[in-house]
């Protein structure tokens, strides 16, 4: 599809303005371009606040590479690419990620269990317990029907008379308290691999 001439003529002033440091072009920019990054990223099977992160993510790189910006960019070309790429990579370190508890669990069953690891885990599991107790009402009870009772957000939306996007908010917003819990607590690293598991993080 080819570009209209005064859109090419506009990309080239953003471009030029942009490697000026001049925020209200780099402003203009984003207008123009942030919903693109967003849709393409639930396209891609983001959540919502995933594809905010990358609308961030994307732009901020369009700023600290201003001064290497070249003058007959495609501002949609560059952006639609980094955004392509930086989803790729977050699904491969999601698969990593997964791949490693299921490689952790593995080796876990297969080796034999220490009375530290046991203490360890147990201790975990009693205080990120009564840290999910902790939470809002709204975002404990959501959370445990998807995680314990195993329902998933049309079901859980469903049955509380709630919006699917409320239900995956409220997920969200738990799964990121309990994993900040952990870090602050600075559970170690295999054990943390090991809980997120058995939690359904």
């Amino acid at each position: 599809m080819n570009v209209p001439e005064t859109e090419r003529e506009e990309e080239k002033k953003w471009v030029c303005d942009i490697r000026k440091e001049d925020k209200k072009a780099f402003k203009a920019v984003y207008d123009r371009y942030a919903d693109k990054v967003y849709y393409l990223s639930l396209k891609f099977h983001l959540t919502e606040e995933e594809a905010k992160e990358m609308v961030q993510s994307v732009f901020l790189t369009l700023w600290e590479k201003r001064a290497h910006l070249q003058e007959h960019l495609s501002l949609n070309a560059f952006l639609l690419t980094i955004t392509k790429n930086r989803i790729l990579n977050l699904h491969k370190r999601k698969a990593v990620e997964i791949a490693g508890v299921r490689t952790y669990l593995r080796l876990r069953d297969e080796a034999c269990t220490t009375t530290e690891d046991y203490v360890l885990f147990s201790n975990m599991e009693e205080h990120t317990l009564r840290f999910i107790d902790s939470l809002p009402p709204r975002n404990r009870q959501i959370f445990l029907l998807s995680r314990k009772e195993g329902l998933d957000s049309d079901t859980i939306a469903r049955q509380l008379n709630l919006s699917k996007r409320t239900v995956e908010n409220n997920i969200y917003q738990a799964e990121t308290a309990i994993r900040h819990f952990l870090s602050r607590n600075k559970v170690l690293e295999k054990s943390i691999l090991f809980f997120i598991a058995w939690m359904g993080l």
